[in-house]
């Protein structure tokens, strides 16, 4: 029985890409490295420090990890006041899925994704918001997705993940859960590995009750891993 719906939050729940790749250029274009729309499609799923300590390593960057994390959440953070960031259909969404209990799992920041979550009004929505900063290792391993599950106090059997990235769906796949694929920033074909994709998070719902009439929500899956140690 699917008890708990657990989603990722850049390119699920909000149309927060955009200002990342926008925050990205401008950071790295500083230092006069450029940056292209196809590297950033490429880098979708770790976090801004894994994806910062790389940046300064190849580039050779004369800042620091945390001093290059705070100057480009800082350009991002600009670019959410431009406008609404929440897709179209999602805050409906969320409202009619009060059966289960709602969480968040993403590689972002703790505040960076609280921010983000503030400013698309859907925060109180969620029971729990696992970041990078609680677990051990961020997307493609599953620590986000089980921790949240946790905090659910659910089984990972009893979850569906909602992830538009490679990265998530392996992450999810590898927590034992049930995987919906949205195909808002990679191509159908590039999110193997899901059970089911839809073009837009605002179809969930519907994905869910056809799985409800063919006993899909029911089916089993192997056993649960041991879950991680929280960081």
């Amino acid at each position: 029985m699917i008890r708990g719906i657990i989603f990722d939050l850049d390119g699920v729940l909000v149309d927060s890409l955009p200002c990342h790749f926008a925050a990205w250029r401008e950071f790295l274009g500083g230092f006069g490295v450029r940056y292209t729309k196809a590297q950033f499609v490429t880098e979708i799923g770790p976090s801004t420090r894994q994806l910062m300590a790389g940046r300064i390593k190849r580039h050779r960057l004369p800042v620091t990890v945390d001093e290059g994390v705070r100057r480009k959440e800082a350009l991002f953070e600009q670019r959410l006041l431009e406008g609404p960031i929440v897709f179209e259909g999602v805050r409906r969404m969320l409202a009619g899925l009060k059966p289960y209990a709602l969480a968040v799992a993403t590689s972002a920041g703790r505040r960076l994704a609280q921010s983000v979550l503030a400013s698309a009004g859907v925060a109180a929505r969620f029971r729990a918001v696992v970041t990078s900063d609680d677990v051990r290792d961020t997307k493609p391993a599953p620590d986000v997705f089980l921790e949240a599950a946790r905090r659910l106090r659910l089984g990972a059997g009893e979850c569906v993940a909602v992830d538009d990235a490679p990265s998530g769906i392996s992450a999810a796949r590898r927590a034992r859960m049930r995987v919906i694929g949205v195909a808002t920033s990679f191509r159908r074909s590039d999110l193997v590995g899901a059970d089911a994709v839809v073009k837009r998070t605002a179809d969930v719902p519907g994905l869910l009750r056809a799985w409800q009439r063919t006993g899909r929500e029911t089916g089993t899956l192997p056993a649960t891993p041991r879950r991680p140690r929280s960081g």
